[in-house]
């Protein structure tokens, strides 16, 4: 009976030692798939509640953060699946209120950050968000969406490109 109770011990504190290390991760690469600060929120927690059901059953992974991300890709495919008659040009209007000016033009950055990457393709843009936001390794991208380690080095290279020649043309209109 001891040995249970340990057992579910040391689960619940690998599980809490992996929100506290990828939750903010987590957070940031469904940012910057949705539409509004507080459904990547939703997004995240329900994440992470679904790591715990599957942990309590059982479920053992050999890469947590690879799990975790793709639990979270699976869910924000799901939301758009749910909201396909919603344009994603609506969506993005109806974000929250930031109360102070510092946070307001963080929110600005990372809007237009959003633009830039909403202009790749969906494979794309999770293979540098996961690389450059969430700061995971070829393997574990390639782990968390079921591909070769090539074909991400591939995504992330194209996706850089694109990336870069898209701000060049954006800095090119505001002159």
């Amino acid at each position: 009976m001891d040995t249970e109770r340990e057992k579910t011990k040391k689960t619940e504190g690998e599980f809490l030692s992996a929100y506290d290390r990828y939750a903010d991760d987590i957070f940031r690469f469904l940012y910057f798939r949705l539409p509004d600060r507080e459904v990547a929120r939703d997004l995240t927690q329900e994440t992470f509640l679904r790591a715990w059901k599957s942990i309590a059953e059982g479920v053992r992974f050999d890469n947590v953060r690879a799990f975790l991300y793709r639990v979270a890709k699976n869910l924000s495919v799901d939301f758009y699946r749910k909201k396909k008659d919603e344009s994603l040009e609506d969506s993005l209007g109806e974000g929250g209120d930031v109360p102070d000016v510092e946070k307001e033009v963080d929110f600005l950055e990372a809007e237009a950050v959003r633009k830039l990457l909403d202009s790749l393709g969906d494979k794309h843009r999770d293979a540098v968000t996961m690389r450059f936001f969430g700061e995971l390794s070829v393997k574990e991208i390639a782990e968390a969406t079921e591909v070769t380690k090539t074909l991400v080095s591939v995504r992330i290279h194209r996706g850089l490109k694109k990336l870069r020649k898209l701000y060049e043309e954006r800095d090119l209109k505001q002159i």
